[in-house]
């Protein structure tokens, strides 16, 4: 039976082929009045090139884009993305976890993957990581396939058939009051221990730590501030400076051009250089078991929610905030007043001797 008008075509090529059958879809007229056509793709029986070719015909799509492998499809996804986010999150939420997670498929034309093939992968992974981290994995594929149906890339959205099942996330460690007490008593004994308390008592991040230089610190107001990642509110956050810690960054400040938390070359102190030179040694010489750095962050949260700190000047000294609520958007928080909640915290330790 011969194909409607403006259809297309099948048919076998010459020789000797895997695929033997061409489907062809028409792509209109030249300038001479010639069809063009545009390659839908080879097949191994004529039943396969025809079914393509109604498919086309039911839901035109760009051939181009159907040529497209899930590594293509990643990187206009990240083309797309990287202008509303930074590029270090987009490396550590998005493009980390699809090298980790899909490098053996990337190559694989993205509308022929199916679930099957997803699945076969984060089954193999489940046992070496995390059920949290492999969500990121599931989180990844829905937002690659969401930009692909916009795009027309393909019309059906094959990540929901994927399930995680993985390692359930061990409960996190926290400082206790007890081994923060402990930082404190030994602040002038162990060197660098310091730098912990200033994660625990300040919330800080680790990288937010190492980022400090002396002019984030102003002795006068009792403030440091201008420190910070991630969010808006991270970027900027003020922190009250501590009667348990000023001596130390006072030090710090005397003894530095630029960052306080320097390596022994006098620069910027690194993530890894902090963990396996200063961390974990600081904790072994307390004799407080490990945990991981954002334990003190924990700590800070725990502390500061106990004693009743204000709501505000938590998530200001935190970096977080909520845009959703109008007061978060409108009202700044003053040095005193960060200061008076602060000191709520201070409180707590008044009687230490260090």
């Amino acid at each position: 039976m011969k194909n409607p008008n403006r259809y297309g075509t099948c048919y076998k090529l010459p020789g000797k082929r895997r695929k033997p059958y061409i489907a062809r879809a028409y792509d209109g007229k030249n300038k001479y009045g010639k069809i063009d056509y545009k390659t839908i793709g080879y097949f191994k029986t004529k039943t396969e090139g025809l079914m393509a070719l109604s498919d086309y015909n039911l839901n035109p799509y760009n051939i181009d884009y159907a040529k497209c492998t899930l590594l293509d499809v990643f990187k206009m996804f990240k083309s797309h993305q990287i202008k509303y986010i930074n590029e270090k999150t987009f490396k550590s939420n998005y493009e980390g976890p699809f090298f980790i997670f899909f490098s053996s498929i990337k190559d694989e034309i993205f509308k022929d993957l199916r679930p099957f093939q997803y699945q076969k992968i984060i089954d193999e992974l489940s046992e070496k990581y995390k059920k949290s981290y492999l969500n990121k994995s599931k989180n990844l594929l829905k937002m690659l396939y969401q930009y692909a149906l916009m795009q027309d890339i393909i019309n059906k959205d094959y990540s929901q058939g994927v399930r995680i099942i993985g390692k359930e996330s061990a409960e996190q460690d926290y400082f206790t009051e007890i081994e923060v007490i402990k930082m404190i008593k030994n602040i002038k004994k162990v060197e660098n221990v310091d730098m912990i308390l200033m994660l625990c008592l300040k919330g800080l991040r680790p990288t937010e730590l190492l980022g400090i230089t002396k002019f984030n610190v102003d002795f006068k107001n009792n403030m440091i501030s201008g420190v910070g990642i991630k969010t808006d509110a991270g970027k900027n956050k003020k922190i009250p400076i501590s009667r348990i810690l000023r001596q130390s960054l006072k030090e710090r400040c005397d003894n530095t051009d630029n960052f306080l938390y320097k390596n022994p070359k006098g620069t910027k102190m690194s993530y890894s250089y902090f963990l396996e030179k200063i961390y974990k040694p600081c904790l072994e010489s307390l004799g407080i078991p490990y945990k991981s750095p954002k334990a003190g962050r924990h700590f800070f949260a725990t502390i500061t929610k106990q004693e009743k700190v204000n709501d505000k000047a938590r998530k200001t000294m935190a970096g977080h905030t909520k845009s959703e609520f109008t007061d978060e958007r409108y009202t700044h928080p003053t040095n005193k007043f960060l200061q008076d909640e602060y000191n709520k915290v201070e409180r707590r330790f008044m009687n230490i001797d260090f």
